[in-house]
């Protein structure tokens, strides 16, 4: 049986998440993540992919990417082959992290792409002493508060255009484990 074909036109916009292979780490330490920033930089130059939000979480990752120019299923083969390559390199080990091709929602209405937003801020939540997404490092969220500076990656403005103070809808999600909005 074949797989069904992703959505790939230019200016789509994707929700996308990989897990660690048997749900294993696959950022080790803050290098790990800091290398995997340098890969979104490299697809965002390479592919033209905008990072609109980002969670990096022990042994998966969420993203909210735009494809200004198609691409996606390059850009995420790239991004996942070339982290992996590097990160066994560095530990001297083989074989895949990832449990295998990313996995992806088409966000086609802006109430998804800022429930998809929200949804991504609010991972880091499960965290063991995570109180405020605001504390955590490895996210988009700090940027979106303006407490440090957007990597040249990260494009916010789409999500940020559509809600005042994004703040509060942060806050007023409810628990992360819900996604709580439709996607179509």
């Amino acid at each position: 049986m074949t797989r069904r074909q992703r959505l790939d036109s230019i200016g789509a916009v994707h929700h996308v998440m990989n897990r660690g292979v048997n749900h294993a780490a696959v950022f080790l330490a803050d290098p790990d993540r800091v290398e995997f920033g340098q890969r979104l930089a490299d697809i965002h130059d390479r592919f033209a992919v905008e990072t609109l939000a980002y969670c990096l979480m022990d042994n998966h990752y969420h993203l909210l990417v735009r494809t200004t120019e198609g691409r996606i299923s390059e850009a995420m083969q790239r991004l996942g082959s070339l982290y992996t390559r590097h990160t066994n390199d560095r530990l001297g080990r083989d074989g895949p992290l990832f449990r295998g091709r990313f996995h992806s929602i088409a966000v086609t209405t802006d109430s998804y792409l800022l429930c998809a937003a929200r949804y991504i801020h609010r991972n880091a939540l499960d965290l063991p002493g995570v109180a405020s997404a605001s504390t955590y490092r490895w996210s988009s969220y700090r940027s979106y508060l303006g407490f440090r500076r957007s990597p040249p990656f990260l494009n916010a403005e789409p999500v940020l255009s559509l809600y005042g103070d994004w703040n509060d809808a942060l806050d007023g999600l409810g628990p992360r484990t819900r996604l709580g909005c439709t996607h179509d």
